[in-house]
């Protein structure tokens, strides 16, 4: 898995790179990868991407393009992590009228474990499980022009409600796609979506866009991207002193 402590513009691709990335991948695998790179999208919000939050082909809309919508309502998921995130809730008490148990790590695993040993055991309480993006600024809209993708994400959710891969799945996939192409490179989905807000800042995108389209919270996290990128700087530079 990912280590935590590497920052994941470490491992951001080349141009190049991401051309022998996209070479050996076909599939459902070449839709992670194009999806992960020209959109940006956390591997939560991929596993929870459903046909609803496609807008293609529409007449008229605000926007005049064509594009992803996270919504920022819960939407219902029965998958295991938001399944475990409901059982966590009720076991902290996270209801009205009751005091919220302070967070600690031995509870968590403690609760983690009593969540594993009666999802397998079929005894499980009833659980209102759903989904929510990461932050309010993780619910956005996200262009896309990339027309390869377009068709991919429309051949996909053609008869299909929602993605069905889970966030580890999609790990899995990654990893062994670029297992075989780059054997070298640490890679895995947020440095995909590393290399699309790198990309983003190379082409000219602000700090300011960059928080909107990748959906963060605080612009410091564009800014970094936007200060490292040298080759935007020189290029800005030699605009300027051509007028």
């Amino acid at each position: 898995m990912r280590d935590e402590t590497r920052s994941s513009k470490e491992d951001v691709l080349s141009n190049n790179e991401i051309k022998e990335l996209l070479s050996k991948a076909s599939g459902v695998d070449k839709l992670i990868i194009l999806t992960l790179i020209h959109c940006g999208l956390r591997a939560s919000e991929l596993e929870h991407m459903r046909r609803h939050w496609l807008h293609f082909d529409e007449e008229d809309n605000e926007f005049g393009i064509d594009y992803i919508q996270i919504s920022k309502n819960q939407q219902p998921c029965d998958c295991p992590q938001c399944a475990l995130n409901a059982f966590t809730k009720l076991r902290r008490g996270d209801v009205k009228g009751k005091p919220k148990i302070k967070k600690n790590r031995d509870w968590y695993l403690k609760v983690q474990k009593e969540f594993h040993r009666l999802r397998a055991t079929g005894n499980l309480p009833e659980l209102k499980a759903y989904w929510l993006p990461k932050t309010k600024k993780s619910s956005r809209v996200i262009p896309i022009f990339d027309k390869k993708l377009i068709k991919m994400l429309k051949s996909y959710f053609k008869h299909k409600e929602k993605f069905e891969l889970n966030r580890f799945q999609i790990w899995e996939r990654v990893k062994k796609v670029a297992g075989k192409v780059l054997p070298d490179k640490k890679l895995y989905p947020h440095a995909l979506r590393a290399t699309c807000a790198t990309n983003l800042a190379k082409r000219g995108f602000g700090a300011y866009d960059l928080t909107t389209f990748l959906g963060w919270e605080s612009i410091a996290t564009a800014n970094s991207y936007v200060r490292e990128d040298t080759h935007h700087m020189v290029k800005s530079l030699k605009e300027l002193n051509k007028k």
